[in-house]
């Protein structure tokens, strides 16, 4: 994580990848989604992911369905 790290909603995710909130949460206790990023709560009600963490990941993605 970078010194200030930069967060994403949980709702804001879905929406960024097409997928419904079920499925982002799923896919964070799933091994299928490897390295998919793991939900930082930063309050009660309040979890983000962390937003260069899920950039990473999508670069991963993109890398490994070009092969």
């Amino acid at each position: 994580m970078s010194p200030n790290p930069s967060y994403i909603s949980i709702a804001t995710t879905a929406k960024r990848l097409n997928k419904s909130i079920r499925t982002i949460w799923r896919w964070t206790n799933q091994k299928k989604a490897e390295g998919f990023p793991q939900p930082i709560k930063l309050s009660a009600g309040t979890t983000v992911l962390d937003f260069e963490e899920l950039l990473r990941w999508e670069e991963k993605k993109k890398t490994n369905t070009l092969v």
